[in-house]
């Protein structure tokens, strides 16, 4: 109880010390933009990521588990920026916290409370703004650039998620070691698949403890803002039109299909989200990855994994695996052409024409607890740029599903 108490005392008192302190660049109009925590100390300045970055080596230095974390913030709701949180673990507690060092002011009241955050700003999902339910070890791939370069203590870093190599995604109870490294599924990629797109990668959301159920008003908010989020990046231009759709069809030549007639499911979702009907309401969990998918012009995918057989593979198919299906109102068992990309288990077809169309005994119902969620990119999106996906897409789960165990793993 000692140690408890005394490690409680220190980290509120490190806290404290950084918030009030140490001075935020834009409050003190201090044009230095000190990146390393020694710096940060010495010059008793920083902007918030800089003064995270402070606060998680206090509280290391002591033995507190502690990472860097953050938030997409949009102040007058048109330009995201980064806003940098610390989050931790004290002795006897079972979950992360966070807390936020920035600095208090008018209408800004941050306060070190473990039991219940008290953060310098809530997000307004109404503005797209995301609690991402990442900690990072060390400032993300992104963050320190912005910093290193920047020549005003008043500029945070744009970006819509910083990408990097996680420490930890959720702020459920932190996994083992060997949690963090591993899946429980296992993905892989064929040689004859990586010849025709040498650039391809996917990236993976793990997700345990899923509370799936019928669309409701948040899953059609998702969507309504992610068919807005088209528009605006679309700019009247036709979805094949965009550079990311351009990429799909062209990979979709090179395997035999033919791109008009069997789209991709980004851009099949694209059409549909610009046409006078809108995106399907199907159920949280298809309309939280379709929503994504939209928003980010990207191919995602979700499967239950209580119902994969052996791990998943993407193949250039035979053309004698099995995929289950229901054709008329009858189910039905249809084959791949030979050479068709598809994604596949130990009994069969998961997904036919690389992500043109899901298989029924996978797919996620309402009755689904654990799944996982596919993103997949090719260029010119960037690992980084699919990683902010992936990371929006965890943070949408955590919403629908408080408590649920989720990781997102790096590109691949």
């Amino acid at each position: 109880m000692r140690e408890a108490d005394d490690a409680y005392s220190y980290t509120r008192t490190a806290f404290e010390f950084v918030r009030d302190v140490i001075s935020h660049s834009a409050d003190s109009g201090d044009p230095r933009v000190p990146w390393r925590a020694s710096d940060v100390l010495a010059t008793r300045n920083g902007i918030c990521y800089a003064k995270s970055v402070a606060l998680t080596a206090l509280l290391r230095a002591r033995g507190v588990p502690a990472g860097l974390c953050c938030q997409r913030l949009t102040g007058d709701g048109t330009h995201p920026v980064v806003h940098g949180l610390v989050a931790l673990r004290l002795p006897g507690h079972d979950r992360w916290v966070r807390v936020d060092p920035r600095g208090n002011g008018p209408g800004i009241d941050a306060q070190f409370s473990p039991e219940k955050e008290r953060l310098a700003w809530a997000v307004r999902e109404e503005f797209n703004e995301i609690d991402y339910p990442v900690v990072y070890a060390a400032p993300p791939e992104v963050i320190l650039p912005a910093l290193r370069g920047g020549s005003s203590g008043r500029t945070s870093p744009s970006a819509s998620e910083p990408p990097g190599t996680p420490y930890h995604r959720t702020r459920a109870t932190a996994p083992s070691k060997a949690a963090r490294q591993t899946m429980t599924l296992t993905l892989t990629v064929s040689d004859e698949v990586r010849a025709i797109a040498p650039g391809f990668t996917h990236l993976a959301v793990e997700a345990h403890g899923l509370v799936n159920g019928p669309s409701d008003p948040r899953s059609a908010a998702l969507l309504d803002a992610a068919a807005r989020r088209l528009a605006e990046r679309l700019d009247g231009r036709a979805p094949h039109e965009d550079p990311r759709i351009a990429a799909w069809r062209e990979i979709y030549t090179a395997f035999g299909a033919k791109p008009s007639r069997t789209r991709n499911s980004a851009e099949a979702l694209a059409r549909r989200a610009l046409a006078d009907g809108g995106l399907p309401r199907i159920n949280l969990l298809v309309d939280a990855y379709n929503a994504i998918s939209v928003a980010h012009l990207v191919p995602v995918g979700g499967e239950d994994t209580d119902h994969i057989k052996g791990g998943m593979r993407l193949i250039r198919a035979t053309g004698d695996e099995p995929f289950p299906t229901v054709a008329g109102g009858e189910e039905s068992v249809e084959h791949p052409e030979p050479g068709e990309v598809v994604w596949c288990d130990d009994e069969g077809v998961t997904c036919r024409r690389w992500n043109w169309r899901q298989g029924v005994r996978t797919r996620l119902t309402e009755e689904s607890v654990n799944a996982v969620f596919l993103l997949e990119g090719l260029a010119p999106m960037t690992n980084g740029e699919l990683d902010a996906a992936g990371a929006e897409l965890a943070a949408t789960l955590e919403r629908l599903s408080p408590g649920a165990r989720i990781t997102v793993h790096a590109p691949r």
